[in-house]
């Protein structure tokens, strides 16, 4: 055991309402505190030795850590903050424990008030730091001149948790936004291909209408059967309104064409000067009727 101090008990007393000397139970306190936690743990309370031969009495202090035992108020500043951190941490989960003791130790129920009282301290001045880790004396006491400390409040928990697994979550967004982009993906290409199967049923049509200009009952079939001219789209109108046009005009064509071959016959089977007469008059225009003559 390395010793860390001989220190007077007449300057502190004990926190709380503690009836008990809390030092003769040193021993089972630090065996509950290895059980519970570990021993780096329990090393944070120094080992009492209450000397009885002493008229003064003085507490001498002890632990079994190696190194030089330091006053934790007269290290540098950085290392004193890497001790308060380890003391904090450590007497709060002794504090945990001993809230936590009825549970998870039922026979140690009678040390719970003592636990919870030992992680009390008069101050800097009473812990030392035996290579880098914190030890302090008097715990479960306080400064005869100060008021009963609050108990440190416990931040971890005594014994680890293991880190609760996360539930994969199913992709709904990924495949949702897959389809859509899927989906769209399909309705442009189909609206691409009807586009072109329009465009190549006009050109086709068209073409068929001009290969068949002055065909009147060719034009008329095309415009009777084709299904394509009643399509919605403007191109389709357009051509279906020319194609009426034409047949229009075509008929008309034939019509004027008819009369003046009548005419020239009427001519050519009578000789008659007032059937060349009425040539002229009928000659201006293909929508005359042409006179019956009488065969004299």
């Amino acid at each position: 055991m390395l010793r860390i101090a001989l220190i007077k008990k007449s300057g502190f007393t004990r926190v709380g309402r503690q009836k008990k000397n809390p030092f003769p139970e040193y021993p089972r306190l630090v065996r509950l505190i290895q059980k519970h936690l570990s021993p780096i743990a329990a090393s944070v309370l120094a080992k009492p030795n209450e000397r009885e031969d002493d008229d003064d009495g003085v507490v001498e202090w002890s632990t079994d850590l190696s190194g030089q035992p330091v006053r934790l108020d007269t290290i540098p500043p950085k290392q004193q903050e890497s001790a308060r951190a380890l003391l904090k941490d450590r007497l709060a989960s002794i504090s945990k424990l001993a809230d936590e003791l009825p549970k998870v130790d039922p026979d140690a129920i009678g040390l719970q008030e003592i636990l919870r009282h030992a992680v009390a301290y008069p101050g800097d001045q009473s812990v030392y730091v035996v290579n880098g880790q914190p030890v302090v004396t008097f715990w479960g006491h306080r400064d005869i001149n100060t008021p009963d400390p609050e108990l440190i409040p416990h931040t971890q928990d005594i014994t680890p948790k293991q880190p609760l697994a996360k539930k994969p979550r199913f992709p709904w967004r990924l495949i949702l936004g897959t389809g859509i982009t899927l989906l769209l993906l399909a309705l442009l290409a189909w609206l691409g291909l009807q586009y072109k199967e329009t465009s190549d049923n006009y050109d086709k049509l068209r073409d068929q209408i001009e290969a068949a200009a002055g065909q009147c009952g060719t034009l008329e079939n095309i415009l009777n059967s084709n299904p394509y001219l009643d399509q919605p789209e403007g191109k389709f109108i357009d051509l279906k309104r020319n194609l009426t046009k034409e047949i229009k005009a075509c008929k008309d064509d034939m019509d004027y064409r008819e009369l003046v071959s009548r005419i020239d016959a009427a001519i050519d089977n009578a000789g008659n000067s007032n059937i060349s007469s009425m040539k002229t008059s009928y000659f201006r225009g293909p929508n005359h009727d042409l006179p019956r003559s009488s065969n004299n």
